[in-house]
């Protein structure tokens, strides 16, 4: 009775979008060793999925193949393993299963396959089906073709379903405004998705938490923790906000043959749960002494033995899970050989990027432009302690506006910076694992300037976050 009751309360919590009780309450009833244990793993490994861990996640769906195979397909392609996954659904196909032909959908248009994907749901035949419909807009976008995404939404946005399936409709709806020039249907579009299941968003929390990691980590708390590191493979930790450049710092500095693109990584949480009991980015006041204890020496050994099978022979692997930024005294203090790349992009144009992006709850800040210009302020802080602990010579800043206008020379800095010889020719690494957090429709773009300045389209809308922002002058610092 006791794992009945739970169990229901993590399948509760999971389909209201609570994913992080789902998580907790469903990894008590695996470490229970309870008889509930196969619909616990489906619904951990469902949690993590749509938290962005789908490292994580995998183990458990994998245990569970035949009740989650769509969503052990869904993980394979998040972590990039695009070919995989489509191994996985193709033999299910033709059908007319809306789930099934979602994820068949958008294992194609990764693939470079978008038209092939069109036919198939064209001829299925099922629009008519919110799953579908979905993916079949973004296989327009995909396409090039805004308008007809638009036409499908529309109508779709105004019908009655679950929070969940509504907020994907309306960001991928005005996703397609937005493409189409109109502009201010657009945010209207995007303020009314962030609404729907606003969660609540804790700040003083967060300020509280970079108190403890300032108090920490300063330099004699990295100097102390730094007795359990030892030799490893020298990764690249790229950090920053959400949509600041991340993902394009790592396909520049990945093109580099000694470089391996490792994409968001969840290694850096991991340890954290070992460390602390939870993933959520802080610093008990201890910490040092637990990463010094046998618990923590032998953590802090796994987490560099996963970084070392990752590299795979290459002299570097990159993690541009951009919230690392919380972590880095904790990985200087570990990894002697690391670096870190931090990436800079206008604040104006980060927050509303982050606000126009359907994040999941755990980024509660993304979900109104005030909250988002509070965190900024948060993360700002907390990088300037950064810069006065950690050495120049392993924490580089480079700014987004920079590699879009001379990718080339960012490329050589970053290069040079790392350790490596910087290439004779610039191209971008077109890699799943690095591609994967891109939209459909930007996966086979090349460097492209429409995102800088982005938000002067929507600048007598977002007075609460210049407000926010402090409205200082930033177009001078940011080449605008």
């Amino acid at each position: 009775m006791y794992e009945g009751n739970h169990l229901a309360r993590a399948d509760a919590a999971l389909r209201e979008g609570r994913l992080l009780d789902a998580a907790d309450t469903a990894r008590r009833l695996i470490r229970g060793n309870t008889p509930e244990q196969a619909e616990a793993h489906r619904i951990l490994g469902s949690a993590l999925l749509r938290m962005g861990s789908p490292e994580d996640a995998r183990p458990h769906l994998e245990q569970v193949h035949r009740m989650a195979t769509h969503t052990l397909a869904s993980c394979l392609m998040r972590e990039g393993h695009v070919d995989r996954a489509w191994a996985i659904v193709e033999p299910t196909l033709p059908t007319t299963d809306p789930a099934t032909l979602a994820l068949a959908a958008e294992a194609l248009v990764r693939l470079g396959r978008s038209d092939d994907a069109a036919r198939m749901i064209d001829l299925a035949g099922r629009i008519d089906d919110a799953r579908v419909a979905i993916a079949r807009s973004q296989v327009a976008m995909a396409q090039g073709d805004p308008e007809h995404a638009a036409r499908i939404l529309v109508p779709l946005s105004e019908l009655p379903m679950r929070p969940v399936g509504l907020r994907h409709v309306l960001f991928q709806l005005a996703d397609a405004l937005d493409a189409l020039g109109n502009y201010g249907e657009a945010f209207e579009t995007y303020m009314r998705a962030n609404e729907v299941g606003k969660p609540f968003y804790d700040h003083a929390a967060i300020e509280s938490q970079i108190d403890r990691i300032i108090g920490v980590w300063d330099a004699d708390g990295i100097e102390r923790a730094s007795e359990a590191a030892s030799g490893s493979a020298a990764p690249v930790f790229i950090v920053g906000m959400p949509r600041s450049g991340t993902t394009l710092a790592e396909r520049l500095l990945a093109s580099h043959p000694g470089v391996r693109g490792g994409g968001e990584l969840v290694l850096v949480s991991q340890l954290l749960e070992r460390l602390t009991g939870s993933f959520r980015p802080d610093a008990p006041p201890d910490l040092v002494d637990r990463v010094l204890s046998p618990e923590g020496r032998a953590a802090g050994g796994t987490f560099r033995d996963q970084i070392g099978s990752l590299a795979d022979g290459v002299d570097h692997v990159t993690d541009k899970n951009p919230l690392n930024f919380f972590h880095l005294g904790l990985l200087a203090a570990l990894l002697p050989e690391a670096r870190f790349i931090h990436c800079i992009r206008d604040p104006r144009d980060t927050a509303l990027s982050c606000y126009f992006r359907l994040f999941h709850e755990v980024l509660a800040w993304t979900y109104d432009l005030g909250w988002i210009a509070s965190f900024h302020a948060s993360y700002e802080r907390l990088m300037e302690h950064w810069r006065a602990t950690i050495p120049a010579s392993r924490l580089l800043e480079v700014r987004y506006e920079d590699m879009v206008a001379d990718p080339g020379g960012q490329t050589r800095r970053m290069c040079g910076f790392v350790g490596v010889t910087p290439p004779p020719r610039v191209t971008l690494d077109h890699s799943h694992a690095v591609t994967r957090t891109l939209r459909l429709d930007q996966l086979h773009a090349g460097v492209y300037t429409s995102s800088i300045g982005r938000w002067r389209r929507y600048e007598r809308h977002v007075a609460p976050l210049l407000d926010g922002l402090g409205r200082r002058d930033m177009d001078a610092a940011y080449g605008q």
